[in-house]
């Protein structure tokens, strides 16, 4: 914050009711002091214009701050300023306080406006913006302002990608889950085919106890045979290859005594 005149007195504030005041109310801020107290930039900038014998106004320099302009007022005749063009830095001096123009006495009248810079209730705005002015926080060059801006890009890109990959995460959850799905429908396929191969070693071992109890045929290996090469739930290509497997070996049991 700099104080555009130190050791001065606020003696009017802004918007401050008055009937003297051609608008009912006060388009700035008073800082009164004696002549020929420094008057300080609030801000960096730089000199827009100089206007000198204004009824209202009286000498004053206006500083293009933004795009917004700062009106430095009533200063005395004379008094040094910088000229137009001139870059100014915030806490530089840029004149002196006077009592030229409207005044009661002297002291500088700060004022600020936006564009389009008319003297109405929307274009004139709080000087205190100004005055709050931290010049530690420096104003940045072009090519800072350049740079920043690509972060800024780099950002919104790398937020954009981060909404994508969370809407695929979403995608692969749902994905997950189907193959989850398969995973149980096939689990349980393999856990039918299971039983259905036990029922069928079962079916495979009973047809041989019955068949032929008295064989010397090794029946569990047979049985193991026949149903590894077989589809264990075709039970008639089961039956078909115990037959098979049993007219081939010289049976000895009760069905041919």
């Amino acid at each position: 914050m700099v104080n555009p005149v130190p050791g001065s007195q606020r003696t009017a504030r802004f918007r401050q009711q008055g009937s003297h005041w051609s608008l009912g109310w006060h388009t700035g801020e008073d800082f009164a002091a004696p002549v020929g107290t420094p008057i300080l930039s609030c801000t960096p900038g730089t000199v827009k214009r100089l206007v000198d014998n204004d009824r209202s106004y009286g000498n004053y320099l206006v500083i293009d701050w933004n795009g917004r302009e700062i009106w430095y007022c009533h200063m005395p005749a004379g008094a040094p300023r910088p000229a137009p063009g001139t870059a100014v830095a915030a806490n530089q001096r840029i004149g002196s306080v006077g009592g030229t123009g409207n005044v009661t006495g002297p002291h500088l009248h700060l004022e600020m406006r936006k564009a389009p810079y008319g003297f109405n209730a929307n274009d004139i705005i709080d000087p205190n913006e100004a005055v709050n002015y931290n010049p530690q926080e420096d104003e940045l060059t072009p090519e800072q302002a350049a740079l920043l801006q690509k972060l800024s890009d780099r950002q919104d890109h790398m937020f954009n990608m981060l909404s994508t990959v969370g809407s695929r995460t979403y995608t692969i959850g749902q994905i997950g889950n189907k193959l989850s799905d398969r995973q149980d429908h096939m689990f349980t396929m393999l856990s039918t085919v299971g039983s259905r191969t036990y029922a069928t070693m079962e079916d495979v071992r009973e047809l041989l106890a019955r068949t032929a109890p008295e064989t010397s045929v090794d029946t569990e290996a047979l049985a193991t045979e026949i149903v590894g090469s077989l589809d264990p739930a075709s039970a008639h290509a089961v039956a078909t290859r115990v037959s098979e497997k049993l007219n081939s070996f010289e049976i000895e049991g009760p069905a041919n005594q």
